[in-house]
């Protein structure tokens, strides 16, 4: 039954193509963009990873890492509330009339959200930032993968989970504009913070001597530290604690994250 779902599920996009050449036109570019990301994670974490000395650069890497995958989880979020506000994705509801088990069409709707390629494209991103932790070894490159998996796996049930709790608690339509309104203004926030970012680095950096400098990245700043104790940044500190042998730690994340993977699955 899951995988009927997620064969129906492709039947609509592939009918959407017919219909309108335009939605064709869309997939294309949208799979050549997801194309260009990946090669360009790909390349520019090889070479930072040739460049971050480890583990003197080791809290650099949990910064880019952990401030990344928040970003990426944070846009996830929106984007799928909105698109769910919408009416654009496949709804549990929607399968109540046809007495499918809930846990088989749950199962059938997160399938068919995994293989997409926004889903395969976030989950090869975050694997490949684990070429930065490269000079650190290979156990330190597996967990960064491992906690790359695990945060791309929290990123869609995160979002997929309180997508569906939105849909059940804002029924009415001024509700929904209202929420859809909120959203729109959370992603031009969104698009605004790696200008912000680069210009407060910018304005730290500003005047300072190389020693300064690797004083400044010499430790993990307090807010990258929170985050990396959230669901969406928890993964990306897995490399840092391994690097840093603090095993209990890294096991802790992985709990925190297991926990609300079956907890957002509970909800879904």
């Amino acid at each position: 039954m899951e995988w009927l779902i997620v064969r129906m599920r492709y039947a609509m996009t592939l009918a959407g193509f017919k219909k309108s050449k335009w939605q064709a036109v869309a997939f294309i570019l949208g799979a050549l963009l997801a194309l260009a990301v990946t090669v360009i994670t790909a390349a520019g974490s090889v070479m930072a990873g040739r460049q971050l000395r480890q583990p003197l650069l080791s809290p650099v890497a949990s910064m880019v890492t952990v401030s990344t995958f928040t970003g990426i989880g944070f846009w996830w979020l929106v984007m799928t509330l909105f698109i769910s506000g919408q009416g654009g994705s496949l709804d549990i509801r929607k399968f109540a009339r046809y007495g499918i088990p809930d846990g088989k069409v749950t199962r059938g709707i997160l399938l068919s959200g995994v293989i997409g390629i926004p889903f395969i494209t976030t989950l090869i991103c975050m694997v490949l930032t684990s070429f930065l932790w490269s000079s650190a070894g290979i156990g330190v490159m597996a967990g960064a993968a491992a906690g790359g998996i695990l945060s791309a796996v929290t990123v869609i049930m995160v979002s997929r989970a309180l997508a569906q709790l939105a849909d059940t608690i804002v029924t009415t339509k001024k509700g929904r504009m209202i929420l859809n309104g909120i959203e729109v203004a959370v992603i031009i926030a969104l698009c605004y913070v790696p200008s912000f970012g680069g210009s407060f680095i910018s304005m730290q950096l500003s005047g300072k001597t190389p020693e300064d400098i690797m004083q400044i990245f010499s430790s993990i700043p307090a807010p990258i530290s929170i985050l990396g104790w959230l669901p969406f940044g928890a993964g990306a500190m897995i490399p840092n604690d391994i690097a840093a042998g603090n095993v209990a730690l890294c096991v802790l994340r992985i709990l925190i994250m297991a926990a609300v993977i079956a907890v957002c699955y509970w909800v879904y």
